[in-house]
């Protein structure tokens, strides 16, 4: 069950992926930060695209301790399961360059 804020939070997102319209909440995606560590995360909703392109809301497990307000990008995107099953590939991330 996630957190109550997260939920209230996902409320005023977009339910529908604005850009690729290939993505859709539930989706569960492993993902790299900026260091190189890969995450699995549900997305919970989306945004419009901020100016480095992130516009996708994930959380981690339950939702606590996750910056489910801070928006990812598509290209860290490394592996993509629609309602749990049928892994589908996503290009891998390019490399780290800067703080974005």
């Amino acid at each position: 069950m996630l957190d109550r804020d997260v939920l209230k939070y996902a409320e005023g997102l977009l339910k529908n992926d604005p850009i690729y319209n290939r993505f859709k909440v539930g989706d569960i995606v492993r993902w790299v930060n900026d260091y190189g560590v890969a995450w699995e995360s549900k997305i919970i909703g989306f945004s419009n695209p901020d100016e480095w392109g992130n516009y996708i809301h994930l959380v981690t497990g339950n939702g606590v301790g996750c910056a489910y307000w801070s928006p990812h990008r598509v290209e860290r995107f490394i592996e993509v399961k629609r309602g749990g099953c049928c892994n589908i590939q996503a290009k891998p991330p390019r490399p780290y360059k800067g703080s974005r």
